[in-house]
């Protein structure tokens, strides 16, 4: 099922760079219900994204690349179902999008005080970017979107889009709130170390660098 919200005001839709806020979900009722929520408490942003689309998919990687396909915008922003994005942070984002940047968001764990921001490191040995980072939609598209993981899905997509030749900027003040993963579903340790040995194995043998 796919969901599309227009903003609120008239001239929201006409505002540049455009970005297409994106919440996806599967599985069962619970989740369904999660994205609604999700999907509603992005109504209320200061700068209103340009579209909200919220699509309830067969698997997590078939939902963010279908929301990805219908989006209309020049940049993604997705969101996880349990996850929220602070009032002001397409106020934040915006500015800082443009062709070929991925644009890593401050992070903040729900219920406590205070943000961060992750320090870039080789992402070859770990994902520093979280799922709300950036992403324009033509790089999107041209690394083939996310490809259906047990877990790590947004590190192999910032990764592919990093050897595809994407800079990176920070936008230190647009705040992405991380809710309590622990139910999620897909969120398996064990899977999850697996999946970290074998895209360190795959990407090592690659030269690039931290940087843009």
């Amino acid at each position: 099922s796919i969901e599309i919200a227009e903003p609120p005001h008239s001239d929201a839709s006409q505002r540049t760079p455009s970005i297409t806020v994106c919440v996806a979900t599967f599985g069962t009722e619970r989740w369904r219900e999660a994205g609604r929520r999700a999907f509603e408490s992005l109504l209320n942003q200061s700068d209103p994204p340009n579209e909200i689309i919220w699509v309830h998919g067969e698997s997590l990687a078939h939902a963010r690349n279908t929301a990805g396909l219908v989006a209309r915008s020049e940049h993604l922003v997705f969101v996880d179902a349990d996850d929220r994005l602070d009032r002001d942070y397409v106020r934040h984002m915006r500015p800082m999008v443009q062709p070929g940047r991925l644009v890593q968001p401050a992070q903040s764990l729900s219920g406590r005080q205070g943000t961060f921001v992750a320090q870039p490191l080789d992402l070859r040995v770990k994902n520093f970017l979280i799922i709300g980072t950036a992403v324009p939609r033509e790089l999107f598209c041209q690394v083939g979107g996310f490809r259906t993981w047990d877990a790590l899905e947004d590190w192999d997509l910032w990764v592919r889009c990093w050897l595809a030749g994407a800079s990176l900027g920070v936008a230190e003040q647009a705040i992405y709130v991380i809710g309590d993963h622990r139910d999620s579903p897909g969120r398996n340790q064990r899977s999850s170390w697996l999946l970290k040995r074998r895209t360190r194995r795959r990407w090592n043998h690659l030269p690039f660098e931290v940087g843009g």
